[in-house]
């Protein structure tokens, strides 16, 4: 089956029991006959262990598969964008400028520079500078159909505002491909020699070694710039070196608490990878704080409390392991059993999940608890 059949499949099972609660309870309340053969859909794809097209080609309430896969894939984005934007500064952001589009177009120009001011005052606390720069780009526009003669200076200072916004972006443009140039290497680095490793990343990093963190204006240009140091380090055997990095982009993160709300994936990541980097060098009294700040992003944002999952609790076994804690296990098993019954995982997955604690109870000799757990381990490979 093609990859493309299962993208709603794969969108459904994705959803937070928040987000499916949001869009069924959207759905009702629309009150449309056509709303509820799509929550039928919805719910048949819900329930489905694995994606089955011919099952659902079989049900009553099917007509036609394609077009009501799509109209439902339309649907479950909408809603999500609806769930988010309360909480979101970029998605309320984005509204104040389809706001202000809406008045232009109704001749209402002083009402919409009202909306773009608060859309611009938001983009900059994001340090968003394409939005910032869209948002001048219209302001701009806007003065020039007024057509009132005191416009000259405002459109001045829009124009001296452009042109800081494009040293500013052309900056994080060569920062953002620097990290990518970087990126690549390190994916594709079991392929190629060491030495040929050690030559490509001169040449990308040699131009940036005396450049200073602080000296880059921009939030997103430091933050490319650092994850770049962290992945040459890494990539060059330099342990400690890529560790301290590593650590300042959590930290740039955590003084910019807006754009961590916004950017919580990337911040996620790059907790993730610390708490790799101190397992690996052994500096465990780190790793608790670091633990607390990973879970704790599940209060930011709850479409990522998967990823957390996936990531923070085998980060913790480790920890316990590495650390002889073996008394946590009961504490692990209740947060491992938790998560199993909160989140849809495919079996091989929640395998991994029953082996792993199976292994730590094992370890602590609790032989009862770890035959339980192998136990399920086999229930599910019989499955």
């Amino acid at each position: 089956m093609s990859a493309k059949k299962e993208d709603l499949y794969n969108l459904i099972q994705s959803l937070s029991k928040t987000e499916k609660r949001y869009f069924k309870m959207e759905a009702r309340k629309a009150g449309d006959k056509s709303n509820s053969k799509y929550l039928q859909l919805f719910e048949a794809i819900h329930k489905m262990d694995k994606y089955d097209e011919e099952r659902l080609k079989s049900k009553d309430f099917v007509k036609n598969l394609s077009m009501e896969k799509a109209y439902l894939t339309d649907a479950i984005l909408r809603s999500l964008r609806n769930f988010h934007s309360e909480k979101s500064l970029a998605a309320r952001m984005r509204d104040l400028v389809t706001n202000a589009r809406l008045l232009q177009d109704r001749e209402l120009y002083d009402q919409s520079l009202r909306q773009l001011g608060k859309a611009k005052k938001l983009a900059f606390e994001l340090q968003d500078h394409l939005s910032v720069l869209e948002i001048n780009k219209m302001e701009s526009s806007f003065l020039l159909r007024k057509r009132d003669r005191g416009n000259a200076e405002a459109l001045a200072k829009l124009q001296q505002e452009r042109e800081r916004l494009m040293t500013i972006i052309s900056e994080e443009v060569e920062y953002l491909g620097l990290y990518h140039n970087l990126s690549g290497l390190l994916h594709k680095g079991h392929t190629v020699s060491g030495k040929e490793i050690s030559e490509q990343i001169q040449q990308l990093i040699g131009p940036v070694l005396d450049v200073e963190a602080a000296s880059i204006s921009s939030f997103h240009a430091r933050i490319r710039f650092l994850q770049s140091l962290t992945i040459s380090k890494a990539l060059t055997g330099q342990a400690e070196e890529a560790y301290q990095y590593n650590r300042s982009v959590v930290d740039e993160y955590d003084k910019y608490t807006k754009i961590l709300r916004e950017d919580t994936f990337r911040y996620i990541i790059s907790l993730h990878n610390l708490i790799q980097k101190c397992l690996q060098q052994k500096k465990y009294a780190e790793i608790p704080e670091l633990l607390r700040k990973l879970k704790d992003t599940t209060q930011l944002t709850k479409s990522n409390e998967l990823l957390v999952f996936n990531l923070e609790v085998p980060s913790r076994l480790i920890f316990y392991m590495n650390t002889k804690q073996f008394d946590k296990a009961g504490e692990l098993a209740s947060i491992v059993d938790e998560g199993l019954k909160k989140y849809n995982l495919t079996p091989r997955r929640r395998i991994v999940f029953h082996h792993n604690v199976a292994i730590f109870f094992l370890i602590n000799q609790q032989l009862d608890e770890a035959k339980q757990w192998f136990n399920k381990t086999i229930g599910l490979k019989k499955n």
